[in-house]
């Protein structure tokens, strides 16, 4: 809703199930942001990438909580892998994720200003830049999270 009162164009697909679903498709009507927002429903998790590979931004939120700030999501991961820009809207180690990698714009978690404003600077990011975070993701995920190096890794500690 504030995006669109920025005239900002974003077009969201939102995938999966929650158990407020029917209040989100409520919200959408209210709001008259049928054109906006779709939402798709759930697919297996293997076939996601292939959505993903077809977004401009992708959007990791988790809610405000301690666990949640020491934790880095699965859905984090899978994201830096796509090689896209990384939207976040959470707080701690997932957020330091993003950052120190480049990948993209952090808010505070359960903050719609931040997310907003995360939203809005990617939005008004050239495109060549875009592509860098995206690139930067994409490294970052192979240097920290590949299977690979990860097993190479574990290799070296249980050596010691």
């Amino acid at each position: 809703k504030k995006l669109k009162k920025k005239n900002i164009p974003i077009n969201w697909l939102i995938f999966g199930d929650g158990r407020i679903k029917n209040y989100i498709i409520n919200e959408i009507k209210l709001y008259n942001l049928e054109k906006n927002i779709i939402l798709m429903g759930s697919f297996p998790a293997e076939e996601m990438p292939n959505y993903f590979s077809c977004a401009d931004a992708l959007l990791v939120s988790l809610k405000k909580s301690y666990i949640f700030s020491i934790t880095i999501p699965s859905k984090l991961q899978s994201y830096l892998a796509c090689g896209k820009p990384i939207i976040g809207s959470l707080d701690g180690v997932g957020a330091d994720i993003i950052d120190n990698a480049r990948a993209g714009f952090t808010g505070k978690a359960e903050s719609v200003d931040d997310l907003v404003n995360a939203i809005e600077r990617l939005y008004k990011t050239p495109i060549e830049l875009r592509i860098k975070m995206g690139e930067n993701a994409r490294k970052y995920y192979e240097n920290e999270f590949e299977r690979e190096y990860l097993l190479n890794k574990l290799e070296l500690i249980l050596e010691k």
